[in-house]
């Protein structure tokens, strides 16, 4: 079995980095529930195909995963507020 690949956007890596330690932390482990299929807190976003959020106290994350590369693409990452108008 393949290993997963996690690719983040220009802006997602922008927003990742500025980010405080205790969510990038607590990002990395709800990838790694994903990966692992256990149960989290990463919900679809309605209307659009593969794409997914993941809640981490005031910010979101959204992603696309695609299964057959094995490749969860990280989109966006924004404070709650602002996420849904930039997609």
């Amino acid at each position: 079995m393949s290993e997963w690949k996690v690719v983040f956007t220009k802006e997602a890596y922008k927003a990742y980095s500025k980010l405080e330690n205790a969510y990038k932390k607590a990002l990395k482990r709800q990838i790694t529930k994903l990966i692992e299929r256990r149960k989290s807190d990463i919900k679809s976003v309605e209307g659009y195909e593969n794409l997914y959020r993941i809640r981490i106290g005031k910010y979101r994350t959204i992603l696309r995963l695609h299964e057959e590369k094995r490749e969860i693409f990280v989109i966006l990452i924004e404070k709650r507020g602002k996420v849904y108008k930039k997609l």
